[in-house]
């Protein structure tokens, strides 16, 4: 390495000076402030100092909700461990779900195993959503190790759903077939089911040595989850492992009925002539709603169009009072283009054509956004431009290494530097969504009063989701029921770079956003893009407005994937 002058180590030393002087009143302004989330949040790139370390200990004990959430939050992503006694002090008496949520996974993430008994008595405390979340914040921390969850864990309920098995497989083919080998070997219905639908959405194989020996255990709930699924991948597909199709040609006809439904579906997704099953539509002719498989058929409705006529309007007469309603569902499902498309979502979706993933800053708590504009004095209505930044998450999701890009100063921003500041402290405040190996994505934050307005809601919970093409009908994960689909309120067209013009570049941009429930663009990833024309593609989307989603009468959060093309004239 070459040897420095002195007039170079002059120099390096004063901007040494520079930064750790400014580094000092950035601190000792934050200190100064208020206790809010705001205040609380500028701290994050300081979690070594003894006097950060107190605010945050006094911020979990705040009465106010939106100040323990914040605090949980930097403390989770600044990864400041030695606060885990006061984030099991804090959990213990938690009463919020939003700052429960955030205590949950910042206890996960950094108190280990010492934390499970903690996580355990949340799991308890929040019913609805508190076994899911906490096995799910389980797999975020430990990866692989948490598909062997510890019996006490599992006896409480923690379930392995579809987020659960899609940070423990960490998103790799060997990580599936462990979690299905573990489901199959332990019997575990449930679980298996949902390594069944993440490997579907992802277009991920089950291992077939995995396939044979679930279909050869005496659990009927594991069987019937194993003929429903090789009879979705073999309509998907068109073909079967020739093992698997040689041991279904052996398989007896079974006793459960609910087993005797899948398979007898199957069949018919082979090419065998239809068996009436006489006990479901006895079942059915009753107007039983809960016959085998009737409400899973509506659900995921693609083996619809197997059923033959008198079944099917049985089933529509008994779940819908109208044997006709199911005639239009199993046309759209019989759509080759919707049934058939890639996976919209899951661990597997291609990244953007420049290497690195491009998203926006978001999934805050409750007063995150607008307490980090106020406290940092970033006006939220004289804010404009993009600040776009680097961001390494790890494994476990949080963001190991964050920083503004080069380019992207406050005086080419077009907004005041104080905003900088506040997008510099959102962007090491963002917890990865979906777990990418060691992959830098680029995150934006929109400096726009309306788009800012909306990363402040709540975060939307996807379980109650529709999927949709922008300017289509649903498809993806369809749902029962009546879907009025958004309209847009609020189009702002991309603006094309210039460097981009000069240097004759278009192309296709491929987008997936999450439209909130009251209309708001809350996220947008860059599924598929160009590297110079991929944020301008973002900042143009964030600002667009729908009307609400509505399922049955409800608002309900919205993926819909949108193509912005830029062509030259």
């Amino acid at each position: 390495m070459p040897q420095l002058g002195s007039r170079q180590r002059d120099a390096l030393a004063a901007v040494l000076l520079s930064c750790s002087v400014a580094q000092a009143q950035d601190l000792a302004g934050a200190l100064a402030q208020p206790l809010s989330p705001g205040s609380v949040a500028l701290l994050i790139y300081h979690p070594g100092e003894a006097a950060v370390v107190d605010r945050w200990t006094a911020a979990l004990k705040d009465e106010r909700p939106e100040v323990r959430a914040a605090a949980a939050r930097v403390i989770n992503t600044s990864g400041a461990g030695t606060l885990v006694q006061a984030l099991k002090a804090a959990l213990a008496v938690e009463q919020d779900h939003d700052a429960a949520r955030e205590e949950i996974l910042a206890l996960a993430a950094l108190g280990g195993k010492v934390a499970d008994d903690a996580l355990l008595q949340a799991a308890g405390r929040f019913p609805g959503w508190g076994s899911a979340f906490v096995a799910s914040a389980i797999a975020r921390a430990r990866g692989s190790e948490a598909l062997s969850l510890p019996p006490e864990l599992r006896k409480a309920g923690l379930k392995s759903d579809d987020s659960f098995l899609s940070w423990a497989t960490r998103g790799g083919a060997d990580g599936l077939t462990t979690a299905a080998s573990t489901a199959v070997r332990d019997g575990d219905a449930v679980a298996w089911e949902a390594v069944l639908k993440l490997a579907r959405r992802s277009g991920a194989d089950v291992d077939a040595e995995v396939i044979l020996a679930a279909l050869g255990r005496p659990d009927d709930a594991l069987r019937s989850e194993t003929y429903w699924h090789l009879a979705l991948v073999q309509y998907a597909q068109g073909k079967l492992d020739d093992r698997v199709t040689s041991a279904l040609a052996a398989v007896e006809r079974p006793a459960d009925l609910a087993v005797t439904l899948t398979l007898e579906l199957l069949q018919r997704t082979l090419g065998r002539k239809p068996v009436e099953l006489a006990d479901w539509m006895k079942a059915l002719d009753q107007q039983k709603k809960r016959a085998p498989y009737a409400t899973r058929l509506l659900v995921e409705p693609t083996l619809l169009r197997y059923l033959e006529r008198r079944e099917l309007e049985a089933l529509s007469l008994a779940t819908r009072g109208d044997a006709k309603a199911l005639r239009d569902v199993v046309k759209l499902v019989s759509d080759p283009k919707l049934v058939r498309a890639e996976p919209r979502r899951g661990v597997l979706v291609a990244p953007s054509i420049d290497g690195a993933s491009v998203a926006t800053v978001g999934g805050f708590p409750k007063g995150f956004v607008l307490g980090v504009l106020q406290a940092s004095g970033c006006d939220p209505a004289a804010a404009h431009g993009v600040a776009l930044g680097k961001v390494l998450f790890g494994p476990d999701g949080r963001p190991q290494r964050t920083a503004l890009t080069d380019s992207q100063t406050s005086a080419k921003l077009g907004g005041p530097p104080e905003c900088t500041d506040a997008a510099r402290v959102l962007l090491g405040s963002t917890l990865g969504a979906r777990w990418r190996p060691e992959q830098e994505k680029t995150l934006l934050v929109v400096l726009d009063p309306e788009v800012l307005g909306c990363m402040a809601e709540l975060p939307v919970e996807l379980s109650r989701s529709i999927s949709i093409t922008e300017d289509s009908s649903p498809s993806g994960e369809l749902k029962p029921g009546e879907i009025t689909p958004p309209r847009k309120t609020r189009n702002v067209p991309p603006v094309y770079p210039a460097n981009a013009k000069d240097q004759r570049i278009q192309g296709v941009v491929i987008l997936e956003a999450i439209i909130s429930p009251t209309g708001c663009i809350r996220t947008v990833e860059v599924l598929r893009g160009v590297p110079a024309l991929n944020w301008e593609a973002v900042r143009a989307v964030m600002q667009w407005r729908y009307t609400p989603t509505l399922l049955n009468g409800v608002a309900v959060p919205v993926i819909m994937t949108v193509t912005v093309n830029f062509r030259l004239q």
